[in-house]
């Protein structure tokens, strides 16, 4: 698995993602644009817009930084067009000290502030006396603070907030912790460093840059959409120059799905965020039936409820364990949804059974994985094994097309997602023992399989049966036109398009949804919209 992700990791910065495309022949027709970030995540993700941006006439120059002031002096002087490092109350708190004259230019993403430990697995076990390490600088040091008081460590002013900003001097009862304010790039360090038992408040870009993942974390601050937008990462310039067309173009590469792909590949589970325009809540009360999977569908609309409860909107999960029931039902008008499937498979079902269901929006994209039972590599896949595929016709030819990627079976050369493939179509099953059952089934099956067995599983069977994207030997190729491909989508009965309450589940689902179910699971799957 160490060696997938590392070769997925290498697909980053060689291939580019979702933005790979061919470059201008000649660097010096370019217009220089040059960037100052930190190097994780901001210098990874600016990488996968690089190519974007060129074929945009612009030459994105990366300059990284290991520290939170000079890609701020190095704005202010002129030396640098932009920088993506910070958050909002960073650079208000920066402009106020230093009398640099910096703007936002927009909110790219939100990285979970959280608590990590050496030699603890749970803040219950928090020795007394113990130290606690967090950022020294006024805005990230008000916002540790505010986590371990959300965390029952500290007790705080009652008026304590990101607005009116508290330092260690504020504390009203610290717990009998030693609390110590650091510059924050030296705390991950400092804590690996450290006596068993302490714990340290970490911005995410540090932790990730120092081999932590949001996983690792013993708690985070509550992402609520107002700390998502508090505390997103912003793109800033100099003022006077929130209008340079370069600077546009790069904002608008890294909202296009720059952050989600960065997720995809890595595990990260950093959030996009947008400033958008307020929903507006239904003149009267409806309730809307929506089928769902369990996994993890259902679970996504549960994280919405509340907020479209607020607007008028409440609604009624149904869950289903298979893939035909939920769309007879829409078709039958016993519901109003569903939110289970992507297009191909939606497309394939009409098709078969003359239904008339159409897609109002897609969500989320679900890696294609193969999993294994007794194996920790596909180079261990012992001569005939059995490899286990779903028979439906869209996940079938996704999963045979999986399988070419890996070099285990060839495909005819004009095998496609559009042209539909099945086992008949198979050129050289390389000797393996392919069988195509029902999707819902192939957990349980690959569990009760002989020893280096293979499976190719949708993911929220996978998830449903306990196993992570963390776990697949091998994923498919999330480039973008994957990602929006087998996207999952919201969908209704053909002529209920325009149903408000429908237009607002989507919206709802496109505005978080995703993120936050990734920061509460860890379980990696990627929004996408179209």
């Amino acid at each position: 698995m160490k060696k997938l992700i590392s070769l997925l990791l290498t697909a980053v910065f060689v291939l580019g993602f979702v933005f790979a495309g061919s470059a201008p022949a000649f660097a010096d027709e370019l217009t220089p644009l040059k960037v100052g970030a930190s190097s994780t995540p901001h210098a990874e993700i600016l990488e996968l817009v690089k190519d974007r941006l060129a074929e945009e006439g612009y030459d994105l120059q990366i300059v990284i930084y290991d520290d939170y002031i000079l890609p701020n002096t190095g704005l202010e002087d002129g030396d640098l067009d932009a920088n993506y490092f910070q958050h909002t109350p960073y650079l208000n708190s920066f402009n106020e000290s230093n009398g640099t004259h910096l703007v936002s230019v927009g909110k790219i993403h939100y990285e979970p502030f959280g608590i990590y430990a050496n030699g603890l697995e749970s803040l219950a076990d928090l020795p007394a006396g113990a130290t606690i390490i967090i950022p020294g600088d006024d805005s990230n040091g008000t916002r540790a603070l505010l986590l371990l008081q959300q965390e029952g460590l500290i007790t705080l002013p009652e008026d304590a907030s990101v607005d009116n900003g508290i330092t260690v001097l504020d504390i009203v009862d610290d717990g009998g912790y030693s609390i110590s304010a650091v510059n924050a790039e030296t705390i991950p360090a400092q804590l690996k460093n450290s006596n068993e038992g302490t714990i340290a408040v970490i911005n995410y870009n540090y932790a990730l840059a120092g081999g932590l993942k949001i996983t690792d974390a013993l708690a985070i601050e509550d992402a609520s959409g107002d700390a998502a937008l508090t505390y997103g990462n912003i793109v800033a310039v100099k003022e006077g120059n929130e209008n340079d067309p370069a600077v546009l173009a790069l904002v608008a590469a890294l909202k296009d799905g720059a952050v989600d792909a960065y997720n995809a590949q890595t595990g990260a589970g950093i959030v996009a965020v947008s400033e958008e325009t307020a929903l507006q809540p239904l003149a009267e009360a409806v309730t809307l039936k929506v089928g769902a999977s369990s996994t993890p569908h259902a679970e996504i609309l549960e994280l919405v409820k509340d907020r479209l409860a607020e607007l008028n909107v409440n609604l009624d999960i149904v869950i289903y364990d298979d893939y035909i029931l939920p769309n007879t039902g829409l078709e039958d008008g016993d519901l109003d949804a569903n939110y289970f499937q992507h297009t191909p498979y939606l497309n394939s079902f009409n098709e078969s059974n003359g239904t008339h269901l159409v897609s109002v929006g897609k969500i989320h994209y679900e890696p294609f994985g193969i999993y294994a039972n007794g194996i920790d590599t596909l180079a261990d896949l012992p001569a005939g094994a059995t490899i286990i595929i779903p028979g439906d016709d869209s996940n079938g030819t996704r999963a045979l097309l999986l399988l070419q990627q890996e070099g285990l079976i060839t495909l005819p050369e004009d095998a496609s997602v559009d042209n539909g493939i099945t086992v008949l179509d198979i050129v050289d099953d390389g000797g393996y023992s392919i069988s195509a059952v029902n999707a819902e089934t192939i957990p349980a099956q690959l569990k009760n399989s002989n020893e280096g067995t293979i499976a190719v599983i949708n993911y929220n069977y996978a998830l449903a049966g306990g196993l992570q994207i963390s776990d697949a030997l091998a994923i498919e190729d999330a480039s973008g036109d994957a990602a929006l491909t087998y996207g999952n989508i919201v969908a209704v009965k053909e002529g209920n398009e325009e149903n408000p309450a429908i237009q607002l589940l989507v919206a709802v689902l496109q505005d978080g949804a995703v993120e936050a179910f990734n920061e509460q699971t860890g379980a990696g799957i990627v929004a996408v919209k179209e």
